[in-house]
């Protein structure tokens, strides 16, 4: 999906978020947060909430298999994520989620205790939890500008904890990241994930 494809005003912001991705490979907080709140319409006030959703599901998925690729892991997030799709056509309500969705992230954090090598699922879980979030509540956009290491974990978002889990980051030592992974992750968010949600549910 080109960025050529897209409105002017679009376009230049994902241009200058390409410029903004930092040494370390990330997309500052600031840019995703304008990401985010251009999606908001004056026409549809749940149009907003709908893409920003849907950007959110896109980075769960991607990276869902490093999930379930996991020993300690089963389908639930898979099946969090396809309820949640629906849920987004209104082919569902929100309750099955609500009440699907209400022990995972409990369920994800526990991972964590196997052992840092089990981290990558962990951090794909959150990124689904996340997601869901996103599903049943929208987002905070006041939240998604403060960077991501002075925020509770529990409020990063779906592409932020992708992020974490494509590049195999820990949290705390982000400074020894794969820059080269967490641009190609945030590269894909810029060229394939947003132009496809635009898109998606233009106007």
């Amino acid at each position: 999906m080109a960025i050529n494809n897209l409105p002017p005003n679009i376009k230049q912001l994902l241009e200058k978020c390409h410029a903004s991705i930092n040494t370390r490979g990330d997309l500052p907080s600031y840019q995703r947060k304008k990401i985010y709140s251009l999606f908001d319409s004056d026409a549809n006030s749940n149009l907003g909430h709908i893409k920003r959703a849907k950007l959110e599901l896109l980075c769960a998925w991607k990276t869902l298999h490093i999930w379930e690729n996991c020993p300690f892991t089963d389908h639930l997030a898979r099946e969090l994520l396809e309820i949640s799709e629906q849920c987004l056509q209104e082919k569902m309500t929100t309750v099955e989620l609500s009440h699907k969705s209400d022990s995972f992230y409990f369920v994800v954090d526990d991972l964590i205790i196997q052992g840092e090598e089990y981290l990558d699922a962990a951090y794909a879980g959150f990124a689904c939890a996340a997601a869901v979030n996103a599903v049943l509540y929208d987002i905070d956009l006041d939240l998604i500008g403060i960077p991501d290491q002075d925020k509770e974990p529990e409020d990063w978002l779906a592409c932020a904890n992708a992020c974490d889990a494509f590049s195999s980051t820990k949290s705390w030592k982000i400074e020894e990241s794969n820059a080269t992974k967490r641009t190609e992750f945030w590269q894909w968010f810029l060229n394939n994930a947003v132009p496809l949600v635009w898109n998606t549910y233009s106007e």
